[in-house]
């Protein structure tokens, strides 16, 4: 079973648009997926711009009155909530269990804070 839980890490605006002030233009946000059996997570980060010509002083939300659920909704119109998840989902797999042809990174191991017999890097050790 996978958990889902998703942030919006900054927004970013129009300081005045069509007469309108703080109009919101582009939304950062991150989506965690985590694998509720072995604890496994993986994150998408992203920024969504978000379509502003159709704004009018009818339709407009006020800076001070958005909301977190509010500016999801906007993103995940764009993007399509599901397929987002579902990516995310297929990416942590895919991590999880590389195909054999596929090209993996296997991180640096002169940069571990440890050695392969499990003993640290003591102190006097040239960095």
């Amino acid at each position: 079973m996978y958990q889902y839980r998703w942030i919006i890490e900054k927004i970013e605006g129009y300081p005045n648009h069509n007469g309108l002030e703080n109009v919101l233009g582009s939304v950062g946000w991150e989506l965690e997926v985590r694998d509720t059996t072995d604890h496994s997570i993986h994150y998408i980060r992203e920024t969504t711009k978000l379509d502003v010509s159709n704004v009018t002083a009818e339709n407009f939300v006020d800076y001070l009155e958005l909301d977190n659920d509010q500016v999801l909704q906007w993103v995940w119109d764009i993007i399509n909530k599901e397929n987002t998840e579902q990516r995310a989902k297929k990416e942590l797999d895919d991590l999880r269990n590389p195909s054999p042809t596929q090209l993996t990174s296997l991180g640096m191991p002169w940069k571990g804070s440890c050695c392969p017999d499990g003993t640290g890097i003591t102190p006097d050790q040239p960095v």
